[in-house]
């Protein structure tokens, strides 16, 4: 698994976190579900970039309903299907 730094640009999504601390590596199931559910197009495409098709699936899957708001939810699982 590759380790990479978040862009200091999306300090804004995590607002409620130590975004110094958010290690990519031991919170990407939280760094996923934040930027699916607030993330703007740079969001989407970072996420794109650094998570498999499948990563992004079985998110879905596991936590999706209870982590994302309803609209996300619905928008992540056509995108997926």
């Amino acid at each position: 698994m590759k380790s990479c730094a978040l862009p200091k640009e999306f300090k804004g999504y995590f607002w409620d976190c130590d975004f110094k601390a958010l290690k990519f590596a031991e919170y990407r199931e939280f760094i996923l579900g934040r930027l699916l559910k607030l993330g703007g197009i740079k969001a989407i495409i970072w996420v794109y970039r650094h998570f498999s098709r499948k990563d992004i699936y079985c998110y879905l899957k596991k936590r999706g309903r209870k982590d994302l708001d309803t609209r996300s939810y619905l928008f992540w699982s056509k995108v997926l299907n």
